[in-house]
């Protein structure tokens, strides 16, 4: 699951990670984001990476809630997302995500990070719908994975976090899904960790 993340970094910060971007917008620094905010995306076009900002969630007829995550295990049987998942990966830069654990009457929230503190790229697809003949709204969901072994504890789904050494590559256009998959199975050469950023009282209406 990712419900809540951050991206608090300078965007020299960003270029020293993913190197050179076309990018045409206002960049700033954020402490928590949430879904159906724009967030920031990279994604190659024309073999250049292009940051764009993106509405977090896929709007559908069958739910009034933007799917905001997509099951990694499952997205290429899901008529949602088997097209985007071939033909509009992305990446999701951030320094950090929510996560909350339950315990008693309290909502404990934790923030997880890696834990040399630097950027790591959650996997994304996107799409692009058209609403009029020169208005294209743009839409991303962040693919999730069962939790790491280091942060189980907190909750049994996170998003897929890319390894570093392949992360760029997730965007080449001319994967295949055997290829796909095999970057989802590509482990970490980092670990989480996770730190505790404040304690909510849970209402009966949460129970």
């Amino acid at each position: 699951m990712c419900g809540r993340f951050y991206l608090d970094v300078d965007f020299d910060d960003i270029l020293d990670r993913y190197g050179y971007l076309i990018f045409d917008d206002h960049y700033t620094p954020r402490n928590e984001i949430y879904p159906t905010q724009k967030i920031t995306t990279i994604s190659r076009i024309d073999k250049e990476l292009q940051m764009t900002y993106m509405d977090w969630g896929f709007t559908a007829s069958f739910t009034k809630q933007p799917l905001i995550n997509a099951r990694s295990e499952t997205v290429f049987q899901k008529p949602m997302f088997s097209d985007t998942i071939l033909e509009g990966r992305c990446i999701v830069p951030a320094t950090g995500y929510f996560e909350w654990l339950k315990e008693g009457r309290n909502k404990i929230k934790y923030s997880v990070f890696m834990e040399d503190h630097t950027l790591f790229s959650m996997a994304g697809v996107y799409r692009i719908l058209k609403q009029s003949p020169s208005q294209y709204v743009y839409q991303v969901s962040i693919l999730t994975q069962e939790a790491t072994p280091d942060i189980a504890w907190l909750h049994n789904r996170m998003p897929l976090i890319l390894d570093s050494s392949i992360e760029k590559n997730y965007l080449d256009a001319d994967l295949k899904i055997n290829d796909i998959k095999a970057f989802f199975q590509t482990p970490l050469s980092k670990h989480l960790q996770t730190h505790t950023t404040e304690a909510k009282q849970i209402s009966l209406f949460d129970l």
